[in-house]
């Protein structure tokens, strides 16, 4: 997560600073910032939505289909066919099972989280500060959950194809 955050937002800045800066052919705010505030991604709902980067989210919004009422899940399938794009690009394998897995998991827990809060959220109140914290440990946790499954067999083969050659 913190490798992608680095690269994409040093590449960003870099662009901006010279399209702006030295070029002068766009106007600051054209380069908006790629991320929100890492303090708003105490839920996986917010780390996805107001925390990570939306590069594709207008695309998404495009492609999808007018009948189609679950833009959410639409978003998380269309990042995982990305993700599987680059890795094929990359690696020469686009790992499909695993990006589907490990999105429509994130999916299925902000789903929950939703679920959760409706429930939940409306006849109780807990303290801001302590909910937040909560909600910290609990992104951690899913990631610490999710990432390995997702990531550590792309390593391996990638090692062991270094290896070979």
């Amino acid at each position: 997560v913190w490798a992608s955050y680095t690269a994409l937002s040093g590449a960003h800045d870099v662009l901006a600073a010279m399209f702006v800066s030295l070029l002068a052919w766009d106007r600051p705010e054209e380069w908006p910032p790629l991320f929100g505030s890492v303090v708003e991604a105490y839920s996986l709902r917010r780390f996805w939505g107001n925390f990570w980067h939306h590069l594709h989210s207008r695309t998404c919004e495009r492609l999808t289909p007018p009948f189609l009422r679950v833009t959410a899940l639409w978003a998380f399938c269309l990042s995982a066919m990305c993700h599987a794009l680059s890795n094929w690009v990359t690696f020469r394998n686009g790992y499909t099972a695993l990006e589907m897995r490990f999105f429509l998991c994130n999916y299925g827990v902000c789903l929950m989280e939703t679920v959760g809060y409706r429930a939940v959220g409306g006849f109780m109140r807990f303290d801001r500060q302590l909910t937040r914290a909560a909600g910290y440990v609990w992104v951690l946790s899913v990631f610490v959950c999710l990432v390995p499954g997702w990531r550590y067999p792309v390593i391996v083969e990638t090692a062991l194809n270094a290896r070979e050659r």
